[in-house]
């Protein structure tokens, strides 16, 4: 675990950003409203408006699943994790922007854990379902 998570997280105890783009909501679509934050193709950019660039250290689009976002951003934390280091994963951004869908519950209707794949399952509940039994087996 520790070769895989240095690998995948670079210099221990560096901060790294990740951005996500949520899709327009139903109501925001039906007001006609336009998607105006982009990701910029094969890079860890947002291009907001035409002209202004942002980079993060992983940028996923409105596209993006769960597991993506998972297995690059918080899979390898955790495996640091069990290693014995302290890691955090927090959600920032105002109402609406995706923060519990992407870190808590998911949405309304999704499967439960018990039911087929994780790969729609918000991180919270990914790390509870296959890290518990291996945190009960090392104590």
């Amino acid at each position: 675990h520790v070769h895989e998570a240095s690998r995948l997280t670079g210099e221990r105890g560096r901060v790294k950003v990740a951005t996500r783009i949520r899709p327009l909501l139903p109501a925001e679509i039906l007001q006609n409203q336009q998607v105006c934050v982009r990701v910029v193709p094969g890079a860890p950019q947002v291009l907001l408006a035409r002209d202004r660039a942002f980079a993060f250290d992983f940028a996923f689009g409105p596209k993006a699943q769960q597991d993506e976002v998972y297995c690059t951003c918080v899979k390898p934390l955790v495996a640091s994790l069990m290693d014995g280091y302290n890691v955090t994963v927090f959600a920032y951004g105002q109402t609406g922007s995706g923060k519990t869908y992407t870190i808590g519950a998911g949405h309304f209707g999704d499967p439960p854990l018990s039911a087929g794949s994780l790969s729609t399952v918000s991180v919270t509940p990914k790390i509870l379902k296959w890290k518990i039994p291996e945190i009960i087996h090392k104590f």
